[in-house]
Formats: C-alpha cells, sequence, structure tokens
C-alpha cells in the first residue's frame, strides 16, 4: 500500500495491484483509476478495507 501522485499531481492508493483515486475531497473513499473497474476501497481509521472488486 502506497500513495503517490498522478501526471496531474493528485494522490492516488497503490493497493493489490490495482490505482484507486478518490472519491471525493475526503481521504475515507477510493474509486479504481479504470473506465471497466467499480472497486472502491475504504479507509477506517486503521486500514483499508475493498469494497467492491
Amino acid at each position: 500500500m502506497s500513495i503517490v501522485k498522478s501526471s496531474k499531481n493528485k494522490d492516488q492508493l497503490l493497493l493489490s495491484g490495482y490505482r484507486y483515486r478518490r472519491a471525493n475531497k475526503s481521504q475515507i473513499i477510493w474509486r479504481c483509476c479504470r473506465n471497466d473497474c467499480a472497486g472502491r476501497v475504504r479507509f477506517d481509521g486503521t486500514g483499508y478495507i475493498k469494497v467492491t472488486d
């Protein structure tokens, strides 16, 4: 798990071979970056939990 910057200087989360972007301005929910991917990850304060694949 790591957080990197995109080419547009936005935060992206690398987790389990997938790249996620923030769903909104909070750091709670992250969305998959690929158009054909509906994956979501939630941060519960202690760790990241995959909501959907």
